[in-house]
């Protein structure tokens, strides 16, 4: 197996196949119009503009997953146990697992405490899910804070109070997910490499998931096509001339599979959704992309319906008058395994991010600035007892309502930094390691635009300074790399989307910087 490579830009033509760059196809409709269902593609996208909306046709391969893994925290090596990677598994698939922890036997008793003993003859819990948020269904959601055993575990609400657990038996419960990882080599049947080490704690027989994609990739820096001019965006919009906007969205699809999205500028649409993932729509991943400009109030990406395990990585939100990111469903679904992490969103009239009865949302390490929306995380409609939005290591600063549930126990919130908002929280209980530190991001980025200055290494108005509080502090299961691709360079992963690195500075001649009349 191996993935199908196929292009699709300017120059093109839609008569032509698209199996080479000299044959690539004109538009994207024509290129997934050519794409056979459940083959692995990389579709190859020229730098440019593309006036046009992207229907979705086909799903990528089915997935795989018989045995269970294990993980090593800081290495590339996942082994396996019942596995037969070699005939059904490819370099450039993904790999993850949604499920750290679950059954439905679990146990409680009614116990005032700060803490209480939760246990499962099921559970397979390892000293590795400390810290994670545990979804009991009935119940509530709470944080794992030790693990006595495989079958029993210390759970405490997320400001350590103390509380009257309700009784039950035979619960329903569900920790996870993790993060998707590329992989970058398929080594024998019991074992593949990861094209980034594994950043969450050491596991040992994980159920897993690996699956072949389509993945539509953006050659913003014109090498795949040889392209000379720079580096320029690969931009999908909504408007046929950049004053106002025609089509609702750039990209939609309905029960569509295992499709990935890397490298776009999406912008000026006039409302449904810029990224619409309808009706169950699975294993849809959206990464390093960027979205602005929607002309009436609505999401920038929607995921609705009950797909599980899709997940946005690395992309940046600009000026939205409604969501940056929505999970919706007619009716409460739980354990979706939805995950954000590593996003940038400022200046929304309206909520960031947004769900509507879906239970098992992850938002990880981002940063959330300037809105005026009444909770930018938030619960709009409740979820099932027991599920919840989990919320760690972010930044949420200049917000009217940082994070607003309808019930206490809807967003389960620690090691988050709190500064400048109207309301920090709404019907959500504080977490026993947040802050209130102001984030102070490095003001030397401005410094650069406003005197010219060249930049060994591009520092945005996302970075931290090296004054900040948050530079090397603790956070709880941080991810492995930022929204650069930046690996943990000090003690300690950053909060928000991106790691301090000291290396980051302005160059030039300093004294260009002042002027004489």
């Amino acid at each position: 197996m191996t993935y199908t490579q196929r292009y699709v830009g300017s120059g093109g033509s839609d008569a032509n196949d698209g199996s080479t760059v000299a044959l690539r196809k004109l538009t994207l409709q024509a290129m997934e119009n050519a794409l056979s269902a459940a083959t692995r593609y990389t579709v190859n996208v020229r730098q440019g503009t593309y006036r046009e909306l992207l229907t979705l046709g086909v799903s990528g391969p089915t997935a795989y997953a018989t045995g269970t893994i294990s993980v090593t925290l800081g290495s590339k090596t996942v082994t396996g146990s019942g596995t037969a990677w070699l005939a059904n598994a490819e370099l450039n698939d993904w790999l993850q697992v949604q499920v750290l922890a679950s059954g439905t036997d679990g146990v409680t008793s009614a116990v005032t405490a700060t803490s209480h003993t939760f246990t499962s003859a099921a559970g397979n819990f390892q000293a590795g899910h400390v810290g994670y948020s545990i979804r009991i269904n009935t119940i509530g959601a709470y944080i794992i804070t030790a693990v006595a055993s495989a079958t029993s575990i210390t759970i405490a609400k997320p400001d350590n109070s103390s509380f009257l657990m309700v009784a039950g038996t035979g619960l329903t419960y569900n920790v996870g997910p993790e993060s998707p990882y590329k992989v970058a080599s398929v080594d024998s049947d019991t074992q593949i490499t990861l094209a980034e080490a594994w950043g969450a704690p050491t596991f040992t027989g994980l159920a897993y998931q690996v699956w072949g994609h389509v993945e539509y990739v953006g050659d913003y820096t014109g090498v795949i096509f040889g392209d000379s001019f720079g580096a320029a965006p690969v931009r999908i919009t909504g408007s046929d001339n950049d004053q106002t906007a025609t089509r609702a969205s750039c990209i939609t699809a309905t029960t569509k599979l295992y499709r990935t999205f890397t490298g776009f500028a999406l912008d000026f649409t006039t409302g449904g959704s810029m990224l619409n993932f309808g009706t169950s729509c699975t294993n849809i991943i959206v990464s390093k992309s960027t979205f602005q400009a929607m002309a009436s109030a609505n999401a920038y990406m929607a995921f609705s319906g009950t797909g599980i395990a899709n997940s946005v990585l690395g992309c940046v939100f600009f000026t939205g008058r409604q969501q940056a990111v929505l999970f919706t469903n007619g009716a409460t679904v739980n354990n979706v395994g939805g995950l954000i992490q590593n996003c940038a969103v400022f200046g929304f009239t309206s909520v960031m991010i947004d769900d509507v009865r879906v239970g098992g949302i992850t938002v990880r390490n981002c940063v959330l600035n300037g809105s005026g929306g009444a909770g930018n995380v938030r619960v709009a409609t409740a979820l099932a007892v027991g599920q919840t939005v989990t919320v760690n290591n972010c930044i949420l600063a200049n917000l009217s309502t940082a994070l607003n549930a309808t019930v206490a126990g809807e967003i389960t919130e620690d090691y988050n930094t709190f500064f400048g908002n109207g309301t920090d929280r709404t019907n959500t209980l504080s977490g026993a390691n947040s802050k209130t530190y102001a984030p102070l991001f490095d003001p030397r980025w401005a410094f650069q635009l406003m005197h010219a200055q060249a930049a060994a290494q591009l520092i945005s108005p996302w970075d931290l300074a090296s004054f900040s509080q948050l530079v090397n502090l603790a956070g709880i299961l941080p991810t492995a790399t930022d929204l650069r691709g930046q690996a943990i360079l000090g003690a300690q992963r950053e909060w928000g989307a991106l790691e301090y690195n000291s290396a980051l500075k302005i160059t030039g001649d300093t004294q260009s910087w002042f002027v004489s009349d």
